[in-house]
């Protein structure tokens, strides 16, 4: 048997071929359920695409709905690595390509941040829409907002670049699909600071917005009960 050489960002041994059933089972049922979701995800996601891209009215949520399918789509097929790294007991495969795993790990980063993004501009243009709807949301400003960070998201990767922050990408068994890392010490947490406050500010503009769309309706449901109330007391 031929004894596979793994490049120096791979963490792993041979002797890591993760073969306990304890580990072995999730394994398998993860790279199941990733399969699974990329077979009904990017077809899916293709049908949705091909739908909005013909659609007649051009409106700000179909731009919206346009770019997030297109976003699943491509991180349906980013996973397919993954899903061969979890059936092959955890094994490198292409990612052992230097190459392949820093633009992986870079696009796949960018896709899941953008994609969070335009889920939290979805949910806060329509709960504008919802509160007043008599404002007219510029369509200019939200596609600016979304230009903006996804160039704030490239910019902090340009950043990790630098020697004083030094990204480095790397594989590993206990995390089997290429990500990156800054040195350790005052650049690693501050890495982590910023991936850890852009995703509390987009969870937290998420749920505000979806308490106050269901305050709205909460209170439009009640006020179109009402009438039928008073009728029934006998009141005019």
């Amino acid at each position: 048997m031929k004894i596979p050489v793994y490049n120096a960002h791979v963490q792993f041994e041979m002797g890591d071929l993760t073969t306990d059933a304890s580990v072995r089972g999730p394994d398998l049922c993860l790279g199941v359920v990733l399969a699974v979701c990329t077979l009904v995800g990017v077809p899916g996601n293709l049908m949705a695409l091909k739908y909005f891209t013909t659609a007649k009215v051009a409106v700000l949520p179909t731009y919206m709905y346009i770019s997030i399918a297109t976003i699943d789509i491509c991180s349906g097929i980013l996973h397919l690595p993954i899903m061969m790294t979890l059936f092959t007991f955890r094994d490198p495969g292409i990612f052992n390509n230097l190459i392949f795993c820093v633009f992986w790990a870079n696009v796949f980063e960018f896709l899941q941040r953008v994609s969070i993004y335009l889920a939290m501009l979805l949910s806060v243009t329509r709960t504008i829409a919802i509160s007043k709807p008599l404002y007219r949301i510029k369509k200019k400003y939200v596609l600016l907002s979304s230009l903006i960070y996804c160039l704030l998201t490239l910019l902090e990767f340009l950043v990790g670049m630098l020697p004083e922050i030094n990204y480095t990408y790397l594989y590993s068994v206990d995390n089997p699909n290429c990500y990156q890392m800054a040195t350790m010490g005052l650049p690693f947490y501050f890495q982590y600071f910023i991936e850890a406050a852009n995703i509390l500010l987009i969870a937290i503009c998420t749920f505000v917005s979806f308490l106050v769309t269901v305050f709205k309706l909460s209170s439009a449901s009640k006020t179109k009960r009402a009438p039928s109330g008073w009728r029934k007391q006998g009141r005019p």
